[in-house]
């Protein structure tokens, strides 16, 4: 499995995070559709004030191929026209050492 974690801040003008915040339904029915995505979550930073969404794959092939996706790049670009800042993505995999989820 691996995911990808997306960060951002939202815009600090409000009709631009109304906005923003509307369009994201659409950009979330974007990647419901991705191959190979197993679950998306989505996450509110209560003390950073950043948003996040991660996305688990199947496979980093799949993860990576929705990376270089035109969709991607049309949610980014998107994102940025609208105001949200400090975009960041990082892909992650599975570590071999604990190959699934570990519980007490």
């Amino acid at each position: 499995m691996a995911i990808i974690v997306m960060t951002w801040q939202n815009p600090t003008d409000q009709g631009k995070a109304k906005t923003s915040d509307g369009k994201a339904a659409a950009w979330r029915q974007i990647v419901l559709k991705q191959k190979g995505l197993v679950e998306y979550n989505a996450f509110t930073g209560i003390s950073t004030g950043r948003d996040m969404a991660v996305d688990s794959f199947r496979s980093t092939a799949d993860a990576s191929a929705f990376l270089g996706s035109k969709e991607f790049s049309t949610i980014v670009a998107e994102m940025k026209s609208l105001g949200v800042t400090d975009i960041e993505v990082n892909l992650w995999d599975q570590h071999p050492d604990v190959p699934g989820p570990l519980h007490p």
